[in-house]
């Protein structure tokens, strides 16, 4: 048998947590600052700093912020413009021809089908 745990890190709504789920937490939340994670981690969990230990909670922090990066990179390898999503949802719901909407925003046929696609609009 299998059983599936869903676990949901990275939020301070989370404070019932306990041992390391709570540790994990800290580690991905990404609205404290570095400084104030490893005196948590040194207060709560007696975790004794080392610099070896201090690359990879720093690793951690950025861990949201490299996330972020990959996926704007591939949406801009896509052609999409978060701006120019918003103004090709509302010329679809108008129901402006996807070739008039590309030369208007410079995104290509694909990316206009995507963002129909994701949006339900086709």
């Amino acid at each position: 048998m299998i059983s599936i745990v869903l676990v949901c890190l990275g939020s301070q709504s989370h404070r019932q947590l306990k041992g390391v789920l709570r540790l994990l937490n800290l580690l991905l939340l990404d609205n404290i600052s570095s400084r104030k994670k490893r005196e948590v981690l040194a207060k709560e969990f007696n975790v004794t700093m080392t610099p070896h230990l201090e690359k990879g909670v720093a690793a951690m922090c950025n861990l949201s912020e490299g996330i972020e990066r990959r996926g704007e990179r591939r949406g801009e390898k896509r052609g999409w413009n978060l701006g120019k999503q918003d103004d090709v949802l509302e010329m679809l719901k108008d129901g402006v021809p996807f070739e008039k909407i590309a030369q208007y925003t410079k995104l290509s046929l694909e990316a206009i089908a995507d963002i129909a696609k994701q949006n339900k609009l086709i």
